[in-house]
């Protein structure tokens, strides 16, 4: 769990080399069946992790968080009968409930904003992203 978090961590680095270097070992941590269990646990945070850099102006870092977002929505939990990370897509839709309004929101006026990170890289210009 301890090498999970450091690459988690790493995600957040500003530099952009670290950040598709740990997307990809993350990424295959994630591949591995006998880490299934375990990986589930991590799946969330780590979906809502690479939304930043789904935003990020290297096109290698963009294509590096979508493959570790998409592993980790679709991580199978067994137990629920759905993806491990799939509360995550509310986050990269921007989804907010109508009447609902977080108490952070009434001190920062950024609190409240949410951004539509799929329609952005569906307009992306790089192809291959």
């Amino acid at each position: 769990s301890d090498f999970v978090f450091s690459l988690q961590r790493c995600i957040r680095d500003p530099f952009p080399e670290v950040k598709i270097e740990s997307c990809r070992i993350l990424l295959q941590i994630l591949r591995k069946p006998q880490w299934e269990t375990g990986a589930k646990v991590f799946a969330k945070a780590l979906a809502v992790g690479t939304l930043g850099n789904m935003r990020h102006r290297n096109p290698k870092v963009r294509i590096a968080a979508i493959e570790l977002f998409e592993a980790s929505v679709s991580l199978p939990d067994r137990a629920k009968l759905k993806g491990a990370g799939t509360e995550a897509i509310l986050d990269l839709v921007g989804f907010r409930e109508e009447n609902v309004l977080s108490v952070a929101a009434f001190y920062d006026t950024t609190c409240g904003i949410s951004i539509n990170i799929l329609a952005e890289l569906v307009q992306d210009k790089n192809p291959s992203v």
